[in-house]
């Protein structure tokens, strides 16, 4: 796995564990959980897709 490819997937780990923490926060503060959430998935896939192709 290259060095970007790393770099790219501890990126996507950190935005996780963001949505992870903004979960834990009351109940307006934790709405940015969705985009959190939205942003390490769409990055993962992307990633996948290259990685597949």
């Amino acid at each position: 796995m290259s060095a970007t490819t790393m770099k790219r997937l501890a990126f996507i780990h950190s935005l996780h564990e963001q949505g992870h923490e903004q979960a834990q926060r009351p109940e307006p503060l934790s709405a940015m959980i969705t985009l959190a959430y939205h942003d390490a998935v769409e990055l993962f896939l992307v990633l996948a897709g290259e990685q597949a192709a």
